[in-house]
This record gives C-alpha cells, sequence and structure tokens, in this order.
C-alpha cells in the first residue's frame, strides 16, 4: 500500500512501474471508460478491477531497449456498481488491444467477466464480482445519460 509522501509518488512514476498504452488509446477508448467510471461513482460506489496481457507479439515493445520493459497487446477493465433504479449489482467489462484507431465504440469491446478470467493468468486468481453476474453483459455500454 503506498502512503502519500512525495517520495513514493515519485518512485510510482518509474517505468517500471507503468506500463505503456498507445497513446491514442489512452486518450481515447480508455479515457472513455474513465469518464463512465466518473459518471456513476457520482451515484453509488464502484469497484474497478483492470489490467494487462502480454503476448509473444514484440512488434510493439518499443521500450525494452530505452526501458527495460514490454508493453502489454491488451487492456481490461472491469466495473462493478449497484443499478441506480432497482439497487442490484450491475457489471460491465472491457477487453482492448493496445492500438491505434480504436475508435469511440465501446460496445464492441464489451465481453464478460469469465471472458477476461479465461485469459488471465491463473496467478491472478479470480475477480471478485458476485458469480452471478460473471456471465452477464449489457446489451450496451452504459451511458452518463442513463443516470440522469
Amino acid at each position: 500500500m503506498m502512503t502519500d509522501s512525495q517520495d513514493q509518488r515519485h518512485q510510482s512514476h518509474y517505468m517500471t512501474n507503468i506500463a505503456p498504452q498507445v497513446s491514442s488509446f489512452n486518450q481515447g477508448i480508455w479515457s472513455n471508460t474513465e469518464d463512465i467510471e466518473t459518471c456513476y461513482r457520482d451515484v453509488n460506489r464502484i469497484y474497478t478491477w483492470g489490467g494487462i496481457i502480454y503476448t509473444s507479439d514484440a512488434s510493439n515493445d518499443l521500450f525494452v531497449q530505452s526501458h527495460g520493459i514490454r508493453t502489454p497487446e491488451f487492456w481490461w477493465k472491469v466495473v462493478l456498481t449497484k443499478d441506480a433504479t432497482t439497487g442490484k449489482d450491475k457489471v460491465i467489462a472491457w477487453y482492448f488491444p493496445n492500438a491505434d484507431n480504436l475508435g469511440k465504440d465501446l460496445n464492441q469491446y464489451m465481453v464478460t467477466v469469465h471472458e477476461i478470467e479465461a485469459k488471465l493468468n491463473d496467478n491472478n486468481g479470480p475477480i471478485p464480482v458476485p458469480d452471478s453476474l460473471k456471465s452477464t453483459k449489457p446489451d450496451t455500454t452504459w451511458s452518463c445519460k442513463d443516470l440522469k
């Protein structure tokens, strides 16, 4: 657990403590997921899990020579919250290639929590989402407009 010290904040910004994202991915579709998290956390508590997946493809490993770190091929995110109307748990999950030009349509990257867990190394353990929700996927990505 990181405490709030200037030294520890600086240490967290070393290249060995980050996973590179393609710039347009970070500022585009990944940023869209963060916007959704912001909207929903203003209504109910949210729980977010995310991570990376490496493959044997080294074609995008732009930082190996300069910084000694690989670039992940995929990023994933899971968000759990309560439905603002019913109060029941609901979950959404995305699985993205770490690539340029993914557009803005989050729907095409929605997956189930089970699908993400199937891609993860067993050492990560299960994503702590209720089992009853692990095979569910909304019809469309959540919208901030749904909360108004």
